[in-house]
């Protein structure tokens, strides 16, 4: 997210305004648009397979176990943040895709539809908290079971990065 992020729309909003504009050549443009959002989708998926074959090793490298903890402990968490960078490996697909998008909008002078997506964003947070809120209030006993409101809260990023990616991809068409 930091290279689609940062770097690349740097780089792709002077050359796709260059043609568009100063060129007067919209079809090289265009062509380099779906270019750049070809490859950036590509290798985001490249890498979210790869993430997603070796995020149980990569998660136990990052998380070594505490002196505190229990075998049963540690694995149990190890098995919950190795399936939350399951789920969030497509926020970064989809957001890194969206990244294109967003600059393809922008150096078309269209901000609606980047501003609106940040608000679905948020909506599709706000989504995924709802059912694991309910879940962890109707389980708040001494030891609620927080492992649903966790997903719940994960799937919801992913939802607020598709819905922004859906409704700036309304502005390409």
């Amino acid at each position: 997210n930091i290279i689609a992020g940062g770097a690349l729309s740097s780089a792709f909003i002077p050359v796709f305004i260059k043609y568009m504009i100063s060129e007067d050549d919209e079809k090289s443009a265009w062509h380099i648009a779906n270019t750049a959002l070809t490859l950036a989708l590509s290798l985001l998926v490249v890498l979210a397979i790869i993430g997603l074959i070796f995020a149980g090793p990569l998660v136990k490298l990052y998380n070594p176990i505490a002196p505190n903890y229990t075998q049963t402990d540690y694995l149990r968490e190890i098995n919950l943040i190795t399936g939350l960078v399951r789920i969030m490996l497509w926020q970064a697909v989809i957001l890194g895709t969206s990244v294109i998008v967003n600059s393809v909008l922008n150096a078309r002078q269209n901000f609606l539809l980047p501003a609106i997506g940040t608000v679905l964003y948020n909506v599709g947070l706000i989504i995924g908290l709802i059912p694991g809120f309910f879940l962890a209030v109707a389980g708040h006993g001494t030891h609620p079971d927080l492992t649903f409101p966790v997903y719940s809260a994960s799937v919801g990023v992913v939802i607020g990065a598709a819905l922004q990616l859906g409704i700036q991809l309304t502005g390409i068409k």
